[in-house]
Order: C-alpha cells, then structure tokens, then sequence
C-alpha cells in the first residue's frame, strides 16, 4: 500500500491511465512537497518496481536531470507493496 506522498506522486505521473514522464522540477511545481521529499518517496517507489528513471543527455555542464516515469504495475494501479508479515514469518 502506498502512502499518501506517493499517491500524490502516483497522480502527477499518470493522468488518465496514461504515462507522464516528469523530470523532479516540473513534480514540484504544484505539490507543497519538498525536493528531499519528492526524491525520498521516488527512490520508495523505484524499490517496489512503480517507477524507472533515466538521464536527459544534456549538451552543457552542470548536473544530470533525471525523467521519472511510470512503470505498468503503477499504470494499472498494481499494489506492489512488501508482502503480509504472515508470509514472511513462514519462510
């Protein structure tokens, strides 16, 4: 299950069922979210396999931009979380 910031981050990367890929400065400009904030939970959604990044080939210096996207199990609203205690304690 996700918690409320990634739903919030689950909402800027799919509108209507439909990926959209954003890099970490078009996610803060609407959320009153911090940047550690947004990269916290992103890195949270990256380990459950909800979100990839890659890197925006860039032609100047400076540091890299990232593009955040969706993966399928986020589109199709998949919960991935880790699993029950129940099954765990079992192996």
């Amino acid at each position: 299950m996700m918690g409320p910031y990634c739903e919030a981050l689950k909402k800027l990367l799919v509108k209507d069922g439909q990926a959209t890929s954003r890099t970490l400065v078009r996610m803060m400009e609407n959320p009153p979210f911090s940047r550690y904030t947004i990269i916290k939970h992103h890195k949270e959604m990256e380990t459950q396999g909800l979100v990839s990044r890659s890197i925006i080939a860039r032609t100047s210096r400076g540091r890299l931009k990232l593009l955040y996207h969706p993966t399928n199990p986020l589109l199709k609203g998949e919960d991935t979380g880790s699993p029950p205690f129940s099954i765990l304690s079992e192996n």
